[in-house]
């Protein structure tokens, strides 16, 4: 009988172990996703507001923004978010991202974080073909500060963004 309660006290601390090893393992890879997740977001996002500002070529934007962003949303869904901005150039800016925390398990395909994004102290040359006008001097197009959900898949173990939507717009800070 000793030997039975003996095998039942050692099996139940190796069953504790084995759940406590489980539950690390886990809890490495969510910590390695969301780390990983937070470089691409924060790079992405960078990358996506330098090649908007600054009118890179297609040829260039698909070069810096492939290896962040999907397919889907290089060809679809970048070149609406630049049409405002076409025959400008940024002189200078400030970026400004803080991402939150993905909550993405290791089994997960897709996940959304959310981003507040801030451009600050603007300055842009006009490169249109036209002389630019007083009217078109006032009405520069200005960049929408505000929280973004940034969704995200993982194709082939890289995640890469897949969609950014306006959440809130936050007011531009005074400067």
């Amino acid at each position: 009988m000793p030997i039975v309660r003996l095998m039942k006290f050692i099996l139940k601390y190796i069953y504790v172990f084995i759940v406590v090893l489980m539950l690390c393992i886990v809890a490495a890879f969510f910590a390695y996703d969301n780390a990983y997740l937070n470089i691409v977001v924060r790079d992405g996002m960078t990358a996506r507001a330098e090649c908007i500002l600054n009118d890179t070529s297609q040829e260039t934007t698909v070069y810096k923004l492939s290896s962040l962003f999907s397919t889907n949303y290089i060809y679809n869904v970048y070149d609406t978010e630049t049409v405002p901005f076409d025959n400008y150039t940024a002189q200078s800016f400030r970026y400004s991202i803080n991402v939150g925390i993905a909550w993405v398990l290791p089994w997960s395909k897709s996940c959304s974080v959310e981003v507040e994004e801030r451009v600050l102290e603007l300055m842009q040359k006009y490169t249109g073909e036209d002389k630019e006008t007083d009217e078109m001097k006032k009405n520069r197009p200005q960049w929408v500060d505000g929280v973004y959900k940034v969704n995200c898949v993982k194709k082939n173990g890289v995640w890469k963004i897949d969609s950014v939507e306006l959440v809130e717009k936050l007011d531009p800070v005074e400067y």
